[in-house]
């Protein structure tokens, strides 16, 4: 018997005139069906997250922390920074550039808002 090749489900970023796309490996004999529903809602890196930019200085993303983990209904586990209405399962940690944070240090419920600012240098008409 021969190796089978393997099968991937194709993602396409469905931003507006974006052709982005993204190759994930199936579940062979398993249930693929989430990972082909979640197909019509996928963003690329591009279009997942705001990009900072002159036009766009500041931007502010909120995590919660939780303790069950969405996609696993009923199942609790580590305490986690999820984002609010999310599906996603989180993360136990975080971090950014100079600071770190634990969910497992924070009671359920707890946001965490991080914020990012450009401060552009002023310039000189002389």
């Amino acid at each position: 018997m021969g190796s089978r090749s393997p099968h991937y489900i194709v993602y396409r970023c469905t931003f507006p005139g974006c052709s982005e796309t993204f190759r994930w490996p199936a579940a062979l004999g398993g249930d693929n069906a989430k990972m082909l529903a979640d197909r019509d809602t996928w963003l690329c890196q591009d279009h997942r997250r705001a990009r900072v930019s002159p036009d766009l200085p500041a931007h502010t993303t909120t995590l919660v922390v939780s303790e069950l983990l969405s996609g696993f209904v009923g199942k609790v586990g580590p305490m986690r920074f999820v984002p609010p209405n999310s599906e996603d399962v989180g993360h136990v940690r975080v971090s950014g550039e100079g600071w770190y944070a634990v969910a497992a240090d924070f009671p359920p419920g707890t946001r965490l808002e991080m914020t990012v600012r450009v401060v552009l240098p002023e310039t000189s008409d002389g």
